[in-house]
């Protein structure tokens, strides 16, 4: 009797461990294909438009967003980091392209609204001048 309920719980713990495996992996699927998106965005950059510049602002922020789950998810990863060690480093280079990303769409959005607001202010001045012959 004690042998075999020894042997379920051993069982069950390997059960356990399988479940929040996949899970991790399933979540680092996630941050794989954010970073995915994230360049795809950066790469559309050339047709930049108003419209383009809001939604890689509210993709950043979707992205800045998910900050805590990065943090849940090294915490998570970490506990399993002596059985699974490769997750641990997927994650880091997760972080690192993630926030690598993150700084480059920011500093596209800065330079699109450099180059908005210079061309509103050169619209501004020709229909000044435009208003001034008119």
């Amino acid at each position: 009797g004690t042998v075999q309920a020894q042997h379920a719980r051993e069982m069950e713990a390997v059960k356990s461990g399988h479940a929040q495996h996949a899970g991790i992996v399933d979540r680092l699927d996630d941050l794989e294909k954010m970073v995915e998106d994230l360049s795809s965005a950066r790469d559309d950059h050339g047709r930049g438009t108003d419209s383009k510049v809001e939604q890689w602002a509210a993709r950043l922020a979707t992205c800045e967003a998910q900050g805590s789950a990065v943090q849940d998810l090294r915490k998570t990863v970490s506990s399993l980091a002596i059985e699974r060690p490769i997750h641990a480093e997927r994650v880091e280079a997760l972080e690192r392209q993630l926030g690598e990303s993150s700084e480059r769409s920011a500093a596209e959005m800065k330079a699109a609204q450099a180059k908005h607001d210079a061309l509103h202010n050169r619209l501004q001045a020709c229909e000044k001048l435009s208003n001034n012959f008119g």
